[in-house]
């Protein structure tokens, strides 16, 4: 007995899944603290490379008391969220990504 699929299950695996979820948006973010360092390109110009993302929902507590908090003072938070940030290295692969330049570190 061989295992028979459906063309449609070939293309799309979700297709036959209830569709009384897809207007659920409650892993959409709302908002999102970016990660920069500045960066000095091969030409010398100087400019900023993202390194990461925060994503923030406010259905958090936690989450919602640093979007209240960018709110009310963008900058104050900024310096705030700097100050208290605690970083934690992992290194899971070495990974080379081939661009040419330095940090401004």
């Amino acid at each position: 007995m061989a295992f028979q699929t459906t063309a449609t299950a070939a293309v799309n695996p979700f297709a036959n899944q209830n569709t009384s979820q897809k207007g659920n948006e409650n892993w959409k973010s709302d908002a999102f603290v970016n990660l920069l360092l500045p960066y000095q390109k091969a030409d010398g110009t100087e400019t900023q490379v993202k390194i990461g993302v925060i994503a923030l929902k406010e259905s958090k507590t936690i989450e919602g008391q640093i979007i209240q908090m960018f709110r009310d003072d963008p900058e104050g938070a900024a310096e705030r969220l700097a100050k208290a940030l605690i970083l934690d290295y992992r290194e899971a692969a070495a990974a080379a990504n081939g661009t040419t330049g330095k940090l401004m570190l």
